[in-house]
């Protein structure tokens, strides 16, 4: 879920700086103001670069073991085939 920054104020008019999380920017805005907050600006907070080493380590970990389970997959005794283990 991507996170969003954002500046509002608030009921006083203190300036607000947070970060929020929410599927779309829509729905991040639409928090914010439930919030009592009126939104003045918001943006997608972009991805250091730790961040997204950590993130393709794990779309690469994923890979790896459905790849390595394909296997275990093919070897399953289908009945239907008239195969049996």
């Amino acid at each position: 879920m991507p996170a969003f920054q954002f500046e509002a104020m608030d009921a006083q008019g203190q300036e607000i700086r947070d970060v929020i999380e929410a599927p779309t920017q829509d729905e991040a805005q639409a928090t914010i103001r439930s919030m009592g907050y009126f939104v003045t600006k918001i943006a997608v907070q972009k991805e250091t670069a730790a961040e997204a080493a950590k993130s393709s380590r794990k779309k690469i970990f994923k890979f790896v073991r459905r790849w390595m389970s394909l296997p275990l997959m093919l070897m399953k005794p289908y009945p239907f085939f008239g195969i049996t283990a």
